[in-house]
This record gives structure tokens, C-alpha cells and sequence, in this order.
């Protein structure tokens, strides 16, 4: 290499960026290659073509191949670049020369081109050996001689490409390899069968599942074998080999070098170990906590780049899914087997209880029917009937208990069937026969067309008369009006029993689940909703049993067919039932319970309570009678109905009802006291007889109590939900029953006093606000307005569809209701009193202004219920707030431009005063008049000064000016000003001030006016010759200032007053010679310091202390350097610049008696006129002339060249009461008017030109 290289002759090499820099830069001479300047043609050609290229591309030159590269192929060598440019081939690829060594040679030998795809090259480019891919190739570069000079080659490095498909088909292994694993341990192991096929990227793998009894146990594992140090079994997360806690705790992967203890041997392709591995968590979407983790090992021929990283995560993000599938697959195989179980055991214990239920049942029934049987005309009618209700409803649960044992048998498979030669017509019709009384009773035609059927047909007579019954009984519930038919017939080899109705029919959603056991159609519309949802479940079963299937066809609102086909012969049946006797016993009870439960579902008219009314105690009944309630009962079961009517009429007046929608005409037409209603209802549920009555305002308030068999709190709560104000289970006792009813009546009635009390109330609240002279409103917990009262909607013109709720905001001016709405919100969530005022719109459309005041409404039990408030119209006082702040204002402007016009004469009086003062010397017969003169002057400006501040002060415009202030040179400021006053009147002062500063944050000039006022107050009101003292004492965190006199004092309660605006408290002439604002404008600055002023006196005649307090402060930061005094002239420039030419005209003579240079101009533009001539260096200008005011006539002088002058605005008003400030508009300085000699001499010695 050499810096400069070759110049001569290598244009060829231009461009190639830093490739190109490198190849300008190399030494050509000291390589086989020669200086660039001598290489050949080609050669050249080939160069200049791959450095200015963008695809990776290289040339091999001569014999030793010699390598010449561009700046896309640079990466591909690694940390061999800038090094191998120049160097021969066999030298930077030693380590792949034995597999391109070849390549170069044919194509140097033979001239013919080479081509590789995605070849595998184990280069060591990067401090190792590393597995890359490379898709390439060689092609001949001839010479100017014809022969091959060199090999030119275009390549691309695809290690991505072949490492990217080669992860994701392992990821899609892991995927697809363990789908039908059974156990989550069959799923690790087919993972780890799938990662063992991609040992080139994971050259081991050991899976752990987290087990709660012994920490973490070895699943599977590829690539090395289990119980090694680095491959425990079982192991503790503490204690383990790897990071398995860090991993756990954390969440995040963890990298792990491996060497000592964790050397795990070689696996996979390649000879060398691996050298790292990552723990990773296996994160369980279904578990509280990681399932386990993964330790994968990294290949040594790899870089664990970023990528690398990516695919181990998503590995074991794939693995983390396997589990939870697998997790999910045996949690439902478990929860498959455990319903499995749990159907075994159920109908186990159907067959047991059926079994135990049936010897009770007999034992029961049989005594009554002997009974009934001897004993009907020794009992009473009533207990004759009562022994029927018993009977029927034992013959009704033992029917129940027999279709259980049915099931029972057929689900255990042992149902012994006797299957004999049977004429099913003749069958069929007996049995359908038996319900014509019924069907007939209910409006109903019954037709019946059975013939003989001309086949031989064996059935279990018991099974089909249970088939027949079932599908009758079925049609009868559920057809209201129109007609039923059962008829049998020959189709195709099969006999076929039909049965249809013009009943309600069935929705087509419904038809396939209609045979399964336990379902019911909900909301279907029939005599009862009483059953046990198994009936058909039954027929289907039975009728399999024959060999036989059963249809239904049906259509909502027309009606249904139920078809049931069975084979004729024997071939279809078991041999051995054909013919045989019955040996199970007999679960058939014939048709008669059937048919005494149809009719029982057939409406009766409702009883009379008179009638039902059955005999009580004397006292009982009088009882009753005093606490008499009306009871509907509705219950689509009669025997029920009967029951609690009987129990309930020597108490109540009860009617009835078979369904919820007779029940909820009834309770329309009659009101009952009191709603006793089963559930499970026909046409209307007892659940939705509650809702409909809670829906109904008029019927709202009806106490409900609900009737059901349904047992458990899941069912209380579902009742007491949908609005029930009781629930009853059956079976239940008399005199519980009793007790719920009265017990309800008697809380109803309170309840129903309790309303009428609250509606009196609200009645009497509604009408003492509508007559109220305010407005009055009342809010909900949530904010939202329940009531407004009637002059509310007088004034607004809203209603109460418009203004309750938040729409009464809608009355609010538009500026207003944001702001109304915020108050009152805020005031809600806080539960706090509110006051605002805001403008409200009145029907007219004008805006009147009203004062709204609430407070919140809060329970005994302390509940925030709402708010309640009015609204004040104070439109008449806000027009007087109005019309007086008009006023005030009209008088502080008055007082402003009073002080404004007094001060312009003033401004000549006082220069003409200081004039004579310096003409006239020592001359005693000038010099007394003119200090009387100066006096009342002094006092006439103190005057109007008081009035302005006063006036500020009251409409909050002052302004303190705060900092850090010495109290001692406020003191000095205010003697300074108010030592002449006390030295004319002959009074003592005495002084006494610590030597040390006395902090306090405060405005200097203000506070000086305190001192200076007390001090005037204490002079004034002091005798001729009396004694004066103020002191100055700081501790305890406060500054005392206190000014004592022995002058007229105050008499008792006069402490308090004398603070007062105006006040004259003494009835002397001294009283009379001032305003009475002094002491009120003193009491007015110390609070706008935060400070107290008090005062304090023996009595008259004995003096009298003023106190002020103010807290101190902090000391200021100190200055940098002390401050130069300014230098003095002998005389300035001046001009005057006033319209009123008195007042310039003595201005300028007092200058002018001071030693300097006045020019005068009577106007703006004269002034900046003479300005421009003359060039003044210093102008006092007035600010209120006509034309070019003072502002206007400083912007022009400020634009002309030259130096420009220091400039003093001279007015009769305060800076603070200008509506423009004049140090913002140019000005050097402010002075009022009148201004004083002393105060020239302050302002024109600060001057330094």
C-alpha cells in the first residue's frame, strides 16, 4: 500500500465509493497485478464495470488469483475487509479453497462458466467458523491474447433466505407434529421430535414442566441425553444447573455460557460443542404462572444475532401453545369421562330411587283406595275430596316414578320386553279412546281411525300403551281449540300410528331437540306447563325398541303430527322376547291417571270465596275479618288451586286463575290485594306476570309472592330479581303459607299508608313551592332535576318534558351554562352547598338575572339523596349593583380628573413659590407668607394624592410595587416628609430604630405614606408643644412600627372608628381641617401588605398609640458592587413642551434659577420642532395636549437623529391611573404635577451626560 498510488493512466478506477478510494489507494506495484497504469485492457474494463456496480461482484486476476472487490461485496468479507483487497484468492479463502479452489480452475482451464445456488460455505470471516449460503457465479475474463486472464464473479450471500425456510419449517413442524396428542407429556415429546430435525439452528433441547410437588421435571429433550449435571430429571428452580428461577420470576429469556459444569458435548451437524444456550419461559395462557421452560441450544456455527433471538422466542412461544392445547385436550377428555360417570351415576340412582319411591307410593296408595273405596259415605264431602286430591296427585308422582324406571332400565340396557302378536288397531282405539270425555269436556273433537290392520304386528302391550297415551295426552295439552285424530295404518311393511292436532304447534328451531330427554319448548303455549320434559324422550326409546322410528311434523300455529313407524313380523325383534312372559315387573298403570290429569288441566270458573270460606275460631275469624285482603291465586295445576284457595278463604278472599294471562286480566279488572303465583305457567310464566305488573304505574306497587318447585338461592334470587316481594318453595306448610300471605298483606298496607303519607307530603311540598315567591327545584343523587316548581315554568315558559333532568340548563344564557353546569356538577360530586348567579331566559326571550342557592338533602341514615334550591329573580338589584358601579365609577373618574385639573394649576403655584423662595433670600417679610403659602400648597396636594389612592384603593386598581425593603429608610422617608409639619407645630419628635435592617416584602413608597400619615395624624391632633415618638422593633417573625402622641386621644369605642372613611371623631376645629380618609388609607395599605393596624388610647385627653404589624422577610441577595453616585453638572439643556403656558412659562423660570439652559414650547409639534433645531438634552413634556399629545411628540423626537434627550412625562395624573404607560412609550421618567424644587434637583442630579 502507499498513499498515493498510481495518477498515470488509471481513470478507469474513478467512482466505486470506498472501494473505489481503496483500490485508487492501493500499491499496485508490490502485488502480481503490476501499477494499474500497465494493466490490460481487460482487466480494466472488468474493474471499472464491479466498482461502480451496487451487486456484489469481485474479479480473480493471473495466476495467483488476485482479488479485486466493489463496496457491496465488502460485508460478505467480514473482518477481512480492507485486508484482502489485492491478496491472492488461495490466501483469504484458505478455509473454503478446497470447495471453490476447483470451481476457479475449470473455469480458468476450460473457459466454460460456473453456477452455484445457495451453496453452503463454512467461512470464517467473523472469528469463527461460520455456516453461510451463497448463490454465485464464475465466469472467464479473456485477455487482449485470447486466453482466460482472470475469472469475473457476481455473487449474493442468501445464509438468510436458507436459515429463514429452514426455521419456519420447523416451525410449522412444531405446529402440526403433536395435533394429536392426548397428554401434554405426548406433546413435548413429539416437539421434541420435531426440533431434533432442526439441529443445524437448535443443536439440543430439554423441555421442563413446572410440577407443584417437585419444582420442575425433565418432559423431553433432543440433541443430548436426560439425567447428565446438565440435564437433571428433576431439579429445583433454585438449584438448578441453568437460570431457571431468574427465567421464572422474570419472565424474560436468559443467555447462558456453556463450559465446566454445563459443557454439553457435540450434537447436531457439526463437530464443534455448543458454546451458548437460552433459557427460555413456556408461558401457559390457561395457568396462573409459566407452565415451565425451554432450554435451547445455539449452534457454534452460528451468530446469536437478533434474528437468531426471534426464532428461539418464537419457539418457545410455539411450544407455550402445544401445552396449553394439549392442557385444554386433557381437561376436556377429563371433563368428558367425569360427565360420562356423572350419567352413569344418574341414571344409577334413577333406577335406585325409582326402585325405593314405588314401595312408599304402594304402601300410600293402596290404603287410600280402600278408602275411598268403603269409607265414602262415613266421611264428610270435604275430607272425601281432600282423600281425592291425595290419591290423584300419588297416582300422578307414581307415573312420574315409573318413566323414570323406564329410562332407568332402557339407558342400562335391561329392558326385558314381551313382544306379542297384537291387533294394534283395536289397541290403539281403546286407548285413545279413553280421553273422548275429556277432549270433548275441553270444546275438542276426537277422531279415532283404527282398523284392523292385515299384517302380523308383535308389540309390548304395556310399551305401546305408553307410546299411545304420551302422544295423546301430548296433542291434548297443547291443542286449545279444534280437533285431534289418531289413526293407524299399513305403509310399505310398516304400521304406522299417527297422531295429529290443530294445536299450537311447534317452532321449526325446536323440531330437532324435541325428542331429547329433559327439553322443553319455552314459551310454548298450552293447558299447563306442568311435566317432566321426558314423555317424548320416552316414545322415541319405546318405539326403538320395536324396531321402530318416530317422526313429528309441524307448523307454528297450525298444529302437529307425530308419526311412529314399526316393522310388521318378528324378524326385527329379539327371538327370545317374541312370545315370552313378562317377567320385569310392571311399570304400567293403564290410561286412567293420564286422563284424570288432562282434566284437571281444564279451566274451572273462578271459586267463590264465600263458598270456599271454611270454618275457624271465632277470635281467628274476627281477626281475619279486620285484616281481610283480596288474594288472586294463579296456578295452572287445579288441585293446587283448590288446596291453597281452601287454606287461604278463612282469612282472605281468594280468586283464581289457570294461567298467567287470565291472571293478569284478572288483576286488571279486580286489583288484588295481594298475587300468590306458581312459575311454571302456560301462556304467561309466573316471572313474567311480575314483569308485566312491574311494568304497569298503576299495578307497580302489588305484592307478589311466587310458587315453585325449584329449591336453591340461585332460584330465590332469580325471583326476587324479576320482582317478586316473596318466594315459596314447594312443598310448603299450611301455616307457613298463611304467615308469608298475611304477613305481605300487612306490610302491603303499611306500605300503601306510607305512600299516601309521602304523597300528602310531596303534595303539600309541590304546593307550598308552586305558591313560594322563589323558584324552587329538587335534584336526584345523580344530578339529574326531579321536580321544578310551577313559577319556574311561568317564567322560563318550559314544561316539564323540556326542563327536568339537565334541560333546565337549556333556560341559561349561552354564556352562562357552561359555566352554571360546572358549579353545579362540582357541587354534586362533593356533596357541598353552591351559590351563582347567572342570567335566565323568560318566555318572552329576555334575559333576567337570578341568584340560584342549594343545599344537599341528606338521609338519617346520611345518604346523599340530592339537592334541593331556588332561584331568585335579581334582575332590580342587579340593575341597582349596576347603576351604583356606574356611579362609582363616574366618580372615581370625576376624582381622577379633579386631581388632573387641580394639579395642572397647581404645577405653576408651586413654581412660582420656589421662584420667590430663591429671589427673595432671607427677607423675613416675603419668607413667612410664602412658607404659609408653601404649607397649604403641601397640604392641598397631600389632599388630592389621599382621594386618588382612596379612590384606587376601593376599586381594587392599586398596585403594589413588592420588594425587599428596609423599614428603617421608610421611616426615614416618611420623617423626611412630615418634619417641617411637626417642627412648625413645636412638637418633640423621638426616634428609636434598631441599627440593624428590618426586612419586610413591601412597596417603599407605600409604606412610607403609612409612617408619613400617622405621623401627620399624631402632629395634627396633638396640642401645641406636644411629644411625638415612633419606634421600630422586629421579633417573632413581625416588624412593629409604633407612633405615639399625647395629644387628644380617643374616647372608648372610638378605636374602631377612627379607620373608618371620613371619620371625624373629635367635634374640634383640628378634626374638621381634613378629609377623614388619612387613617382609612392607612388601614387600606397595611392589609394590601397582609399587615394589622390597630390603635389604642387611655381615653380623651391622654394621647394615643397606632400600631402597625408586618411580617418580615428574608434579606435580599447581596449586590454586586456599590453603586457610583452620579456625577453633577453645572447646567442642562432643557426644553419645556406644555399648552398651558403658565405652567411651562414657571417651570422654566425655576430651571432657569437652577442653572440651566430653557427653551418653551406651547404645543406637541412646536416641541418637536425645537427639538430638531435645537437638540435639547433634557425635555419635559406634558402628556395631555390637543393635536400631538405628549406620547405622539416623544415617539417623534425618539426619531430624530442626533442623540436623542432624556425625556420626563409631566402630567397631572398618576402613572397608574394612564391608560398607556409612559415608560413603555418612550419616556425616561414620570413626574406628577405639582413638582417640587427638591424633586428637580432628585431627578436632574441622576443625570450623567
Amino acid at each position: 500500500m502507499s498513499d498515493g498510488g498510481e495518477a498515470v493512466g488509471t481513470d478507469f478506477l474513478a467512482g466505486g465509493g470506498a472501494a473505489g478510494e481503496l483500490v485508487r489507494g492501493t500499491d499496485w506495484a508490490r502485488t502480481a497485478l503490476g501499477p494499474a497504469a500497465d494493466w490490460p485492457q481487460s482487466l480494466r474494463t472488468a474493474v471499472s464495470l464491479l466498482i461502480n456496480s451496487r451487486y456484489p461482484m469481485f474479479v480473480f486476476w493471473g495466476p495467483q488469483a488476485v482479488q479485486i472487490y466493489n463496496d457491496s461485496y465488502a460485508p460478505i468479507l467480514g473482518d477481512r475487509h480492507p485486508w484482502a483487497m489485492g491478496r491472492p484468492a488461495r490466501e483469504i479463502w484458505s478455509e473454503i479453497w478446497d470447495t471453490i479452489g476447483p470451481m476457479v480452475e475449470r473455469v480458468v482451464e476450460h473457459g466454460d462458466s460456473t453456477w452455484s445456488d445457495d451453496l453452503l460455505l463454512i467461512m470464517e470471516r467473523n472469528g469463527f467458523p461460520e455456516e453461510t449460503y451463497f448463490t454465485f457465479s464464475y465466469s472467464p475474463i479473456r485477455d487482449e491474447s485470447g486466453g482466460i486472464g482472470g475469472v469475473f464473479c457476481a455473487c449474493s450471500e442468501t445464509t438468510e433466505k436458507v436459515l429463514g425456510e429452514r426455521r419456519l419449517h420447523t416451525l410449522h413442524d412444531l405446529a402440526t407434529a403433536p395435533a394429536n396428542a392426548r397428554t401434554v407429556l405426548d406433546a413435548c415429546r413429539l416437539a421434541a421430535e420435531a426440533l431434533a430435525h432442526d439441529d443445524a439452528d437448535i443443536p439440543f433441547s430439554l423441555i421442563y414442566l413446572a410440577h407443584p410437588d417437585d419444582g420442575l421435571r425433565l418432559a423431553a429433550w433432543s440433541g443430548v441425553a436426560p439425567d447428565r449435571p446438565f440435564s437433571p430429571s428433576v431439579t429445583d428452580p433454585q438449584t438448578a444447573p441453568w437460570p431457571f428461577e431468574e427465567v421464572l420470576r422474570t419472565g424474560a429469556p436468559a443467555e447462558v455460557a456453556l463450559g465446566d459444569a454445563l459443557a454439553v458435548p457435540p450434537s447436531g451437524p457439526w463437530a464443534e460443542p455448543p458454546e451458548t444456550a437460552v433459557v427460555l419461559p413456556l408461558t401457559d395462557r390457561g395457568a396462573d404462572g409459566p407452565a415451565g421452560v425451554v432450554v435451547l441450544g445455539v449452534s457454534p456455527r452460528l451468530m446469536l444475532d437478533e434474528k437468531y433471538q426471534d426464532f428461539l422466542g418464537l419457539v418457545a412461544g410455539q411450544l407455550a401453545n402445544l401445552l396449553s392445547n394439549a392442557r385444554a385436550a386433557e381437561e376436556e377428555r377429563r371433563r368428558a369421562e367425569a360427565l360420562a360417570e356423572l350419567d352413569l351415576a344418574k341414571t344409577t340412582f334413577f333406577a335406585n330411587v325409582s326402585h325405593e319411591f314405588r314401595t312408599p307410593l304402594t304402601l300410600m296408595l293402596s290404603p287410600l283406595e280402600d278408602m275411598l273405596a268403603t269409607a265414602e259415605r262415613d266421611l264428610p264431602a270435604e275430607a272425601h275430596a281432600l282423600l281425592e286430591v291425595v290419591h290423584r296427585n300419588g297416582q300422578r308422582l307414581l307415573k312420574l316414578v315409573n318413566t323414570l324406571l323406564d329410562f332407568s332400565r332402557i339407558e342400562a340396557g335391561r329392558v326385558q320386553a314381551a313382544y306379542e302378536e297384537t291387533d294394534l288397531g283395536a289397541l290403539t282405539a281403546e286407548l285413545a279412546s279413553v280421553f273422548r270425555a275429556a277432549v270433548e269436556k275441553a270444546g275438542l273433537r276426537l277422531e279415532v281411525d283404527c282398523p284392523p290392520l292385515d299384517a302380523p304386528l308383535y308389540v309390548d302391550r304395556e310399551m305401546w300403551e305408553k307410546v299411545v297415551l304420551n302422544l295423546v295426552s301430548n296433542a291434548f295439552k297443547y291443542t286449545l281449540s279444534g280437533s285431534i285424530r289418531v289413526s293407524t295404518s299399513l305403509e310399505d311393511d310398516h304400521a304406522v300410528l299417527r297422531v295429529s292436532d290443530t294445536g299450537t304447534g311447534i317452532p321449526e328451531e325446536e323440531l330437532p331437540k324435541l325428542f331429547q330427554r329433559f327439553h322443553r319448548v319455552r314459551g310454548a303455549e298450552g293447558r299447563t306447563h306442568e311435566g317432566s320434559g321426558i314423555g317424548l324422550a320416552l316414545v322415541q326409546e319405546l318405539v326403538r325398541l320395536h324396531g321402530g322410528e318416530v317422526h313429528v311434523e309441524s307448523e307454528l300455529g297450525v298444529g302437529s303430527t307425530f308419526s311412529v313407524r314399526v316393522p310388521v313380523g318378528v324378524g326385527h325383534l329379539p327371538a327370545e322376547h317374541v312370545g315370552r312372559a313378562r317377567t320385569q315387573v310392571s311399570t304400567a298403570l293403564g290410561a286412567t291417571p293420564f286422563v284424570e290429569e288432562a282434566l284437571r288441566w281444564l279451566p274451572e270458573p273462578p271459586s267463590d270465596p264465600a263458598v270456599t270460606v271454611r270454618e275457624a275460631t271465632a277470635p281467628t275469624r274476627a281477626a281475619a275479618e279486620r285484616h281481610r285482603g283480596c288474594v288472586l291465586l294463579a296456578d295452572d295445576n287445579a288441585d293446587m288451586r283448590d288446596y291453597v284457595a281452601r287454606l287461604l278463604s278463612p282469612f282472605h278472599d281468594v280468586i283464581t286463575a289457570a294461567d298467567g294471562q287470565t291472571a293478569l286480566r284478572m288483576i286488571h279488572e279486580r286489583h288484588p290485594d295481594l298475587v300468590l303465583s306458581d312459575i311454571m305457567m302456560p301462556r304467561l310464566d309466573g316471572l313474567g306476570l311480575v314483569r308485566a305488573l312491574r311494568a304497569d304505574p298503576e299495578l307497580a306497587s302489588t305484592p307478589v309472592i311466587l310458587l315453585s318447585a325449584r329449591a336453591g338461592e340461585e332460584a330465590r334470587v332469580e325471583g326476587i330479581e324479576a320482582g317478586a316481594d316473596d318466594y315459596l318453595v314447594k312443598p310448603f306448610s299450611a301455616r307457613e303459607l298463611i304467615a308469608r300471605v298475611s304477613g305481605s298483606l300487612a306490610l302491603a298496607r303499611a306500605r300503601a299508608e306510607a305512600m299516601t303519607a309521602l304523597a300528602e307530603s310531596e303534595a303539600r311540598f309541590r304546593n307550598l313551592a308552586d305558591n313560594a315567591p322563589v323558584m324552587v327545584w329538587v335534584t336526584e343523587p345523580d344530578g339529574t332535576c326531579s321536580f321544578l316548581s310551577q313559577s319556574w315554568y311561568e317564567l322560563t315558559g318550559q314544561t316539564p318534558e323540556t326542563g327536568l333532568g339537565l334541560g333546565w340548563l337549556d333556560a341559561t344564557h349561552p354564556e352562562d351554562r357552561d359555566r352554571v353546569a360546572e358549579v353545579f356538577l362540582r357541587a354534586n360530586e362533593r356533596r357541598e352547598p353552591f351559590r351563582a348567579e347567572y342570567r335566565l331566559r323568560r318566555h318572552d326571550g329576555e334575559y333576567r338575572w337570578a341568584i340560584d342557592a342549594a343545599a344537599p338533602r341528606i338521609s338519617d341514615q346520611g345518604e346523599f339523596l340530592g339537592y334541593i334550591g331556588s332561584v331568585i329573580d335579581i334582575t332590580d338589584r342587579k340593575g341597582v349593583e349596576v347603576a351604583l358601579a356606574e356611579a362609582d365609577q363616574r366618580k372615581d373618574e370625576f376624582l381622577a380628573t379633579l386631581a388632573h385639573e387641580l394639579r395642572n394649576p397647581l404645577a405653576p403655584i408651586r413654581s412660582g413659590i420656589e421662584i420667590l423662595e430663591m429671589a427673595t433670600g432671607d427677607d423675613p417679610a416675603i419668607a413667612r407668607p410664602l412658607s404659609i403659602m408653601e404649607r397649604q400648597l403641601d397640604q392641598l396636594v397631600r389632599l388630592v394624592d389621599d382621594l386618588l389612592d382612596v379612590s384606587r384603593i376601593s376599586r381594587g386598581k392599586i398596585e403594589l410595587r413588592r420588594a425587599r425593603v428596609d423599614l428603617r429608610h421608610a421611616l426615614d422617608s416618611a420623617l423626611e416628609a412630615t418634619r417641617d409639619l411637626i417642627a412648625r407645630s413645636g412638637h418633640s419628635l423621638a426616634v428609636e430604630r434598631p441599627d440593624v435592617p428590618v426586612w419586610v416584602d413591601g412597596d417603599a413608597a407605600r409604606l412610607a405614606q403609612v409612617f408619613s400619615n400617622l405621623l401627620t395624624n399624631a402632629a395634627t391632633y396633638t396640642d401645641r408643644g406636644g411629644h411625638i415618638a415612633i419606634r421600630l422593633r422586629a421579633g417573632d417573625g413581625e416588624a412593629l412600627v409604633q407612633v405615639q402622641d399625647d395629644g387628644l386621644g380617643l374616647a372608648p369605642g372610638e378605636q374602631e372608628r377612627a379607620f373608618e372613611m371620613f371619620g371625624q371623631l373629635h367635634g374640634t376645629e383640628r378634626s374638621r381641617s381634613g378629609l377623614g380618609i388619612g387613617l382609612s388609607l392607612v388601614k387600606s395599605l397595611v392589609e394590601l401588605h397582609e399587615g394589622q393596624v390597630s390603635a389604642e388610647s387611655p381615653g380623651l385627653g391622654h394621647g394615643s398609640t397606632f400600631s402597625v404589624r408586618l411580617r418580615l422577610a428574608d434579606p435580599p441577595r447581596a449586590a454586586d458592587g456599590p453603586v457610583s453616585e452620579p456625577s453633577l453638572t453645572d447646567g442642562f439643556d432643557v426644553l419645556v413642551v406644555d399648552d398651558n403656558e403658565d405652567a411651562a412659562v414657571s417651570l422654566a423660570m425655576l430651571l432657569e434659577r437652577m442653572g440651566h439652559q430653557v427653551r418653551i414650547a406651547h404645543g406637541g409639534a412646536a416641541g418637536v420642532q425645537l427639538a430638531a433645531q435645537t437638540t435639547p438634552q433634557v425635555v419635559f413634556l406634558d402628556l395631555g395636549m390637543p393635536e400631538v399629545d405628549g406620547f405622539e411628540a416623544c415617539r417623534r423626537m425618539r426619531a430624530l437623529a442626533g442623540d436623542s434627550p432624556f425625556i420626563v412625562a409631566l402630567t397631572g395624573w398618576a402613572e397608574s391611573q394612564l391608560d398607556r404607560s409612559p415608560s413603555a412609550e418612550g419616556f425616561d421618567a414620570h413626574v406628577v404635577k405639582p413638582m417640587t424644587r427638591r424633586k428637580l434637583q432628585q431627578l436632574l442630579r441622576g443625570l450623567s451626560v
